[in-house]
């Protein structure tokens, strides 16, 4: 074999979201400086077409629809329809979150997500979304990454709550059964509109190993690293009770930990390959990889980044059968990245961005490269074997 070449079909794309990367939100989280997606977007989507990705994966943002509750901004209506028609228009396969993270403001008078109240208002949300939108929405993200999602949602307390000694791991279970039920209800919803709509949810897949100095046992470890450290995730995707239409996935990389419990991620491509394997034995559904990249500007570690990991999604569909339909890079965009209510500004972006000047957009090597790969519909063995030889020299850059 000279040649991997992905099935015809195959999305090959790339993700941004509301908050990190579009300019001008006013939801729960602390304001930001952005690439102004908001206003530069017909000139990201003729990039977008220029580097030939067939699937683009953004969203809309409750709290820009909703600032006020019960009050519906029309402006932002008006502003998601051209923005979704001129997407539509370009020819790509739409991804569209319903809610990545940032809630509107006023939710936390009910306690947050925390409040079973809350859950009645995202469904108000997301029917207003689904009847607006539907004829733009190719797939439908309901919501990123649920256990993220909960814990932030976790940590904003109600005024009464602030009188109680209410422990944060029961706030986030509330937090995260509410949003399940949000989740399984807007299946509901979306396909009472539309029976053939593809419905899903981005999982976040965060395999971990241990170092040990007994070697023997550090392979014992390393091979069950996925039963054990993502737990959490598959019962997460258990918890939809099947509601979903394909599986989304995020995958960055394995957590590796020594004795001394101090944790580093590393590339770890061959887990991404083993989750799909995984999924697609228990629930033989469709999985969409919705987030994968990293935080780096050399375009060779990039690049190579990218082919490993797209070498182990062929092998996951040719060799395993699993049914894994596309693949977006995150983010196509410089963009935030937000952990304990700070933000920082890794570079994961195939699209730079002169933040400091007129806010003018120019590919990275690194999007080049998968362009090619995209036009050819894959890569060499060769290029392949030049990326397996960097594996070990690629780096996260102030990155977790």
């Amino acid at each position: 074999m000279s040649f991997i070449r992905f099935p015809e079909k195959f999305l090959f794309g790339a993700s941004i979201s509301n908050y990190q990367h579009f300019g001008g939100l006013i939801c729960d989280l602390p304001r930001i400086d952005s690439v102004k997606h908001a206003i530069y977007y017909e000139k990201d989507f003729e990039i977008l077409k220029d580097l030939g990705l067939n699937a683009f994966r953004t969203g809309v943002d409750w709290a820009r629809i909703e600032p006020e509750e019960g009050k519906i901004d029309q402006k932002a209506i008006k502003f998601y329809h051209d923005y979704l028609s001129k997407l539509k228009k370009t020819g790509v396969t739409t991804i569209i979150d319903l809610y990545h993270i940032g809630n509107p403001r006023w939710i936390y008078k009910y306690g947050g997500w925390a409040s079973k109240e809350i859950v009645e208002k995202f469904l108000q949300y997301v029917e207003l979304a689904i009847s607006e939108y539907d004829q733009y929405i190719d797939y439908y993200q309901v919501l990123n990454e649920p256990t993220v999602a909960a814990y932030f949602s976790s940590q904003y307390k109600s005024e009464e709550s602030l009188h109680t000694e209410e422990k944060e791991s029961s706030r986030f279970i509330s937090c995260l059964n509410n949003m399940n039920e949000a989740i399984r209800r807007s299946y509901d919803l979306i396909h009472e509109k539309n029976d053939e709509a593809m419905v899903g949810v981005s999982n976040p897949i965060v395999p971990f190993a241990t170092l040990s100095e007994n070697k023997e046992e550090s392979g014992e470890e390393q091979e069950n690293f996925l039963e054990k450290v993502t737990e959490w995730t598959y019962k997460e995707i258990e918890a939809h009770k099947g509601k979903f239409d394909y599986i989304g996935i995020n995958y960055y990389g394995m957590y590796v930990a020594d004795s001394h419990q101090f944790a580093t991620m590393i590339v770890y491509p061959e887990g991404l390959r083993e989750a799909c394997k995984i999924l697609t034995e228990k629930y033989n559904k469709p999985i969409l990889i919705t987030e994968n990249g990293l935080p780096n500007r050399n375009d060779e570690e990039k690049t190579a980044f990218l082919v490993l990991h797209l070498k182990n999604l062929y092998d996951a569909i040719t060799i395993d059968d699993s049914n894994v339909i596309g693949y977006c890079w995150w983010s196509f965009l410089p963009g935030w990245e937000r952990f304990y209510g700070t933000g920082w500004r890794p570079f994961f972006a195939l699209v730079d961005v002169d933040l400091v000047g007129d806010y003018e957009r120019r590919p990275t090597q690194t999007a080049l490269e998968y362009k090619e790969i995209i036009r050819n519909r894959g890569f060499s063995m060769r290029l392949y074997e030049r990326c397996l030889a960097k594996r070990n020299s690629i780096r996260y850059e102030n990155w977790l």
